[in-house]
């Protein structure tokens, strides 16, 4: 292909698509081999969701990216916009400004069709995608060693393994509450809050009980010696719940064999008295807004730092 063939833009056909998993195998393939790669995209719950768009030269796909529907909470107003992810663009075309060009396009599509709000989580830093209007959040991951005892101070509340059926409703009504407050947040429609449970079929879905009542929801996957906290929220993000629902996690991987937690998690008191904390090096979350009556101040980009792994796209 020639170095200054025309980048033609466009809504990813299904063949296009295939062709834009295949060419971001060699960033995001899991170790998996090529046709199990594509096979996993294409029929994956959360790809699945979204839109793909691609740019072509000379019949071939050579950049794309996805597109999930996706609704906000700005400062309580419903919101309706996209996540951006799989970003991509075959190294014998890169440096000429494709992926800016196809977001460009891609945001210009969507505004026409309602978005109106864009986010992203970045794995190559902030200033390239800062250049196209993207604004830095606070972005953090935390992580201890578990402890050869756990102190549990509230002895009546427990972790309870529920079936997804018992869990979606739950998880969907609590994170309302502990969202209610905050300026800025991914709304769980009930869509989207099942399509979530659907991403990591073999994650566990646990509620926090406080005698028959649930309090809090937790989903967690179990990798060798780590637990990985994937979603977590407790009802009206009560601090004494969040600091049972850490203390009953610390519990739970002690008592599996896990040498440690980690998980997305806010840099807040609660947390750093548990874990430590620090800024993520990548999937760093940036806002764009698409249409100018959506204002993002600092307060709303600070509860970004809420976000969890489950929300990432």
């Amino acid at each position: 292909m020639s170095v200054n063939s025309e980048l033609e833009l466009r809504l990813a056909s299904n063949d296009e698509q295939r062709a834009a998993h295949a060419n971001c195998h060699d960033v995001w393939s899991m170790g998996m081999p090529l046709d199990a790669h594509v096979e996993r995209r294409m029929t994956s719950a959360m790809h699945q969701r979204a839109r793909w768009y691609v740019g072509l030269c000379e019949g071939h796909v050579v950049t794309g990216l996805g597109c999930h529907p996706t609704l906000f909470s700005v400062r309580g107003a419903a919101t309706p916009g996209i996540a951006i992810a799989s970003v991509h663009t075959l190294s014998s075309h890169r440096g000429r400004g494709f992926a800016p060009r196809l977001i460009e396009f891609v945001e210009r599509e969507e505004r026409a069709a309602g978005a109106r709000l864009s986010v992203l989580f970045s794995d190559v830093g902030v200033p390239y995608y800062a250049q196209m209007g993207y604004r830095a959040c606070p972005a953090h991951r935390a992580g201890a060693e578990t402890p050869p005892q756990v102190a549990v101070v509230l002895r009546n509340l427990k972790l309870q393994p529920a079936t997804v059926a018992e869990y979606l409703p739950v998880m969907q009504e609590l994170h309302a509450t502990l969202c209610r407050e905050s300026p800025l947040y991914f709304v769980r429609t009930r869509e989207y809050a099942r399509q979530l449970t659907q991403r990591y079929p073999s994650d566990q879905c646990l509620l926090l009980m406080d005698g028959g009542e649930a309090v809090g929801y937790l989903q967690v996957a179990l990798r060798p010696n780590l637990l990985l906290i994937r979603d977590l929220g407790v009802r009206d993000d009560a601090t004494h719940l969040r600091r049972a629902m850490y203390e009953l996690i610390f519990d739970r991987a002690q008592q599996l064999g896990l040498a440690r937690v980690e998980g997305w998690l806010p840099r807040d008191y609660d947390t750093t008295e548990y874990f430590y904390v620090a800024a993520r090096p990548q999937e760093i979350t940036m806002f764009k807004p698409l249409d100018k009556s959506v204002v993002l101040d600092e307060a709303c980009l600070a509860a970004a730092d809420r976000v969890c792994e489950i929300d990432h796209v």
